[in-house]
């Protein structure tokens, strides 16, 4: 525990992202080897979908330190478009079912702990993000702008696993997705279901984001632009 206090706050973080999809990875893969099955082989591929963003980020706040303005808050865009996908693994629950193959309990843990990591991806991203915005933004304006991003993290998850789009539909079939997107914000009422799950998703996003703020480190204060 005391090389867990002595590290920096960013490597405690890298550690902590680690340990979590090596638990993810170990409990996939055992379940793969003991069932003969890959029926959840596909969160592997959501968890690496999960880390994008986070990665996105990252190189995106390291450029705006060497003042490469324009490519950094480009990337910060990127990294917002796919931060839907980390978020998104909390809906792999719905793929819970009672089967022969594993307990449901074992199946239960293996998700959840991928929708943890999910979370604490979003977050972390989150928190660069609002780093980022530093160089943007007063303080007043800047919860303003991470609820605008949850906002659209609520209705890129509803467009993932409702419509089944992802993130590569944006250049792939852009067509298609401004249609639907489009039908949704036009006619509201209309959809009640989508907006619905988008405000509940988002709201959640927000909140628990502001509380994993608020549990942080005792003194911790916002990183200052240099």
């Amino acid at each position: 525990m005391m090389l867990w206090h002595s590290l920096a706050p960013r490597r405690r973080l890298y550690l902590a992202l680690l340990l979590m999809l090596l638990l993810n990875g170990a409990l996939i893969g055992t379940r793969m080897v003991f069932t003969q099955s890959t029926s959840y082989a596909f969160l592997l591929w959501n968890l690496f979908l999960a880390t994008i963003p986070f990665a996105v980020i990252v190189f995106a706040r390291k450029l705006l330190l060497f003042e490469q303005t324009i490519p950094a808050f480009v990337l910060a865009a990127a990294g917002i478009l796919f931060l839907p996908n980390a978020p998104y693994l909390i809906t792999d629950l719905f793929h819970l079912r009672t089967t022969a193959a594993a307990p449901l309990w074992y199946d239960t843990i293996m998700i959840a702990s991928c929708a943890a990591t999910g979370l604490l991806l979003f977050y972390a991203t989150m928190k660069k993000l609002e780093v980022m915005l530093l160089y943007m933004l007063p303080s007043g304006w800047r919860t303003s702008a991470m609820g605008g991003v949850a906002l659209l993290c609520g209705y890129g998850i509803h467009l993932g696993r409702h419509e089944r789009f992802n993130s590569w539909d944006i250049i792939t079939n852009p067509g298609s997705l401004l249609q639907h997107v489009l039908a949704s914000v036009r006619h509201p009422l209309l959809h009640m279901d989508v907006w619905g799950l988008t405000i509940i998703y988002s709201a959640f996003l927000l909140v628990t984001y502001l509380v994993y703020r608020l549990l942080q480190s005792p003194g911790y204060t916002m990183p200052d632009r240099h």
